[in-house]
């Protein structure tokens, strides 16, 4: 072997350009486990790439013994008998690899697709919950950036699992029947605590009265958001956020009362470069 290939960084930038601007692609995958398999040298860098970008749990559940885990008549996975400290042994391997939980998006609709979350009976995820080993704080210990999509509020407590303090990109579409999700917004109170480094965060779907003010009172915990996407927020929140010295982007898709905002400050939206403001009222 070349000593040029003995070099970590330089391994690691093969498996990059491999993955190239598609990380999701079959063809990525299909060349990455093929130089995985080369040689171990080639193993570990190969398999975080290979890793590092999911759409979906699926690929890491499947690391469960066959025997645990199987589909039912509607195709979703479901475990079938109790998990054992040694059925955690491939996903324990797998799981800190990756970093970035997303959905793919219609490139035609631009509509996200069913939630990713939805292949799985809401039984996978109590399991996960009440089986995963003490020495896995989260699900996903080294994941920086999250895509949540909410479908049935059952689901909403297992978010828990993935919000790492290692977070920096944060995404939640909630798409429940009922006029705000309960359960969902029970944990926006604490993202700061859960992830410290968040730097962008989308929350859509919160436009109860009770959402907006439990939203806006999370935001103005924060002093280091890059980017924001909202429904709507408080007059004291947008204050707060006018004042941030790295707000980036700014995006509030609902309707908004700006003549309610006090504008004071020295120097408002000192970095803001994207402005969007999809139903302003300006009285």
């Amino acid at each position: 072997m070349h000593r040029c290939l003995q070099v970590p960084e330089i391994i690691s930038l093969i498996c990059i350009e491999i993955s190239g601007d598609k990380p999701l692609a079959i063809t990525s995958h299909t060349s990455l486990a093929a130089l995985a398999q080369t040689c171990k040298f080639f193993q570990d860098p190969a398999l975080d790439e290979l890793w590092k970008a999911q759409s979906s749990l699926k690929p890491l559940l499947r690391c469960f013994p066959a025997d645990a885990l199987a589909k039912d008549k509607q195709g979703r996975l479901l475990f079938y008998r109790p998990l054992e400290r040694r059925d955690w042994s491939r996903v324990l391997f797998y799981a800190p690899r990756i970093k970035v939980l997303t959905s793919k998006i219609n490139t035609v609709t631009r509509q996200f697709p069913a939630p990713e979350y939805d292949f799985a009976d809401i039984s996978v995820w109590q399991m996960l919950a009440i089986s995963k080993p003490p020495s896995l704080k989260h699900f996903l210990p080294n994941l920086r950036s999250l895509a949540w999509h909410e479908s049935q509020d059952a689901t909403s407590p297992f978010i828990i699992l993935l919000l790492a303090p290692t977070v920096t990109h944060l995404d939640f579409w909630t798409k429940t029947t009922a006029a705000e999700s309960p359960l969902l917004l029970s944990v926006v109170p604490s993202l700061h605590e859960l992830c410290p480094l968040l730097e962008h965060i989308q929350l859509l779907g919160q436009t109860t009265p009770t959402g907006i003010r439990i939203v806006s009172e999370m935001v103005s915990q924060w002093n280091s958001l890059r980017q924001i996407d909202i429904d709507t927020l408080n007059p004291r929140a947008l204050l707060h956020l006018a004042n941030m010295p790295t707000l980036e982007i700014l995006r509030i898709w609902g309707a908004y009362q700006l003549g309610e905002v006090r504008w004071t400050g020295d120097e408002l939206f000192p970095v803001l470069r994207q402005l969007i403001l999809r139903n302003p009222n300006m009285t």
